[in-house]
């Protein structure tokens, strides 16, 4: 059996406990010729008990007789089966999705071996192995509520020792000689929902430990990252059917007439998902992204879609199935609202997050790439009460080659080749390098030598260290200063002009922009030319600022839908020649 991208802990895990939730193909080739194989081999005893003279039922005293003409006859179909099998040259092998998987015990065993997280492996086995120090079991992993090594209903076990459900006591493994025999251990355990359909396989949190460790070790020595993409706005624009519009029709089916002129196959860009109703338009350059770094990065899908449309997008995504190690989707996630990397057992200090809405990882901001969201369809965009027009109604779509995605890939890239870096002395030892820092430093780059003031981007009693927009300009490489100083400050950023560190800078020839220039900066991961994102002069009329540059609609503080639509058009978000 092939091994699945980058042999992952998941898919081991996952290939164990499956249930509904495998490969259609595996079922229907395995389990078709499983079933045909126990029928041609099963034997047919009413055939062979009607082969008397008579042709009826024999006697009973008949009955010891046949049964060993049963058998001699099985054994003779056998050997014959072996013989042409062994003329043919063929060879048994194990059936599909049927790995075995050991828990509660390190690899490279059975001396252990120190490991980046700390500690040995024989100290990480004691604590979620299959047995401790007093030989019994630890109870690694739960599956359908039964142990998988002892097999013990945690009902049972739950009941003798009064525990709750999801936890459970074990005999603490870390007394040692003299210590008190009653002493136990709380533990609570992990439920990874991804990998199966029913939600019930769980593991103790010390073998969750466990095989986070021994994640960290496969990953360094392959010289891989974690990559987790997600999809909507990112990868990909999606809308029902019935939100597209007479008017919108037309030009959807043009574009599917030119992707099969073109013959593009399965890297057509445009798909109709009738079983879903839904348009999905991956974004351009995506295929090039994602092959591009499967070497470099262990993937996977995280999505606050269903399982079922993560299933069908993977499939538009990657047909072979060799890209992505996990799909998790919004049935598997640990909340509702957020996203969190605990599911994925992996190691927060190799993972990056590639997502175009930071407010859902609150608990992992420093491992993300935010990306400028993509917006093709009309009825989409509407969505986010965002001004100006989709991609469609322009008749144009993102540069595949110098797009948000090909720029994240470059990024990404540069990010994995600096953490695998054997040539930087000031680099830690790679056991102790953590990508959040290796990314930071790489972000820090754009705005080196900036030095913003800002002119009413919130209010005047709030702390500015705590704004977004701050702590951005920081995240950038820039210096912020509370006020304006004509030596020092190089950028005023500024959500309405008029104000006198407007004037002031404008006098002293500095660069004024609007808010937007920063999230431009770093959506494309450069600094972008001031020119294009300017700050629109008051009108003497009546005061207001005018639409002028501003492609605010004559409002003199652009909103934030307003903002992002303008950053992602001067970014080159909003397309590309």
């Amino acid at each position: 059996m092939a091994d699945s991208p980058g042999g992952s802990l998941d898919d081991d895990l996952a290939a164990a406990f499956d249930g509904e939730e495998f490969d259609e193909g595996f079922a229907n080739e395995d389990g078709a010729g499983d079933a045909q194989e126990r029928e041609d081999n099963e034997p047919q005893i009413a055939d062979y008990g009607s082969e008397g003279e008579d042709g009826g039922k024999p006697s009973s005293s008949e009955d010891t007789d046949d049964l060993d003409a049963l058998e001699a006859y099985a054994d003779k179909g056998f050997a014959e089966v072996e013989t042409l099998k062994r003329e043919a040259g063929i060879e048994d092998r194990p059936a599909k999705r049927m790995k075995m998987v050991r828990f509660g015990v390190d690899n490279n065993s059975p001396g252990g071996r120190e490991n980046r997280a700390g500690g040995s492996s024989t100290a990480a086995g004691a604590g979620g192995g299959a047995s401790g120090s007093s030989g019994a079991c630890q109870h690694p992993v739960w599956v359908f509520g039964l142990c998988g090594v002892c097999g013990v209903s945690k009902e049972s076990l739950e009941s003798s020792t009064g525990d709750q459900y999801g936890q459970y006591l074990s005999a603490s493994t870390s007394a040692g000689p003299g210590g008190d025999d009653g002493a136990r251990a709380q533990a609570g355990t992990v439920r990874l929902k991804h990998l199966h359909a029913s939600k019930e396989v769980e593991v103790s949190r010390q073998e969750a430990d466990r095989i986070r460790r021994d994640t960290v070790s496969r990953l360094l020595s392959r010289r891989r990252l974690i990559l987790i993409l997600d999809l909507d706005h990112t990868l990909l624009n999606s809308v029902h059917m019935n939100e597209v519009g007479e008017d919108v029709a037309p030009r959807l089916a043009e574009l599917q007439r030119r992707e099969q002129e073109a013959n593009l196959g399965p890297r057509r860009l445009l798909h109709c998902l009738a079983d879903k109703k839904l348009w999905t338009k991956l974004r351009p350059g995506v295929f090039e992204f994602l092959e591009g770094l499967r070497d470099a990065y262990e993937m996977h899908i995280y999505t606050m879609g269903d399982k079922t449309y993560a299933a069908e997008v993977r499939r538009l995504l990657d047909p072979s199935g060799r890209l992505f190690s996990s799909v998790i989707a919004k049935d598997h996630s640990t909340t509702a609202t957020a996203k969190h990397l605990d599911v994925l057992l992996s190691a927060d200090e190799l993972a990056l997050v590639l997502d175009d809405t930071e407010v859902v990882w609150p608990g992992h901001r420093r491992n993300l790439l935010q990306i400028e969201r993509y917006h093709f369809f009309p009825s989409d965009l509407r969505k986010w009460r965002a001004d100006g027009t989709a991609l469609l109604e322009q008749e144009r779509d993102e540069s595949a080659t110098d797009g948000a995605l090909a720029t994240h890939s470059r990024v990404l890239r540069a990010v994995h080749a600096r953490f695998f870096s054997q040539e930087d002395p000031s680099l830690p030892p790679l056991d102790e390098r953590d990508v959040r820092d290796i990314l930071a430093e790489q972000k820090a780059r754009i705005l080196k030598g900036v030095h913003v003031t800002f002119s009413r981007c919130w209010a005047q009693d709030k702390d500015p260290k705590r704004e977004p927009l701050w702590q951005l300009a920081e995240g950038l490489g820039a210096d912020c200063l509370k006020d304006y100083d004509p030596v020092i400050t190089t950028h005023v950023v500024a959500a309405a002009g008029g104000t006198a560190k407007v004037h002031q800078a404008r006098g002293d020839g500095k660069a004024v922009v609007t808010p937007a220039w920063l999230q431009g900066c770093a959506f494309r991961w450069e600094r972008l030319s001031e020119k294009d994102f300017p700050v629109p002069e008051p009108s003497q009329a009546d005061g207001r600022g005018s639409s002028k540059g501003s492609g605010a609609g004559g409002a003199s503080k652009p909103s934030a839908a307003d903002e992002l639509q303008m950053a992602m058009a001067a970014a080159g978000g909003g397309g590309g020649a």
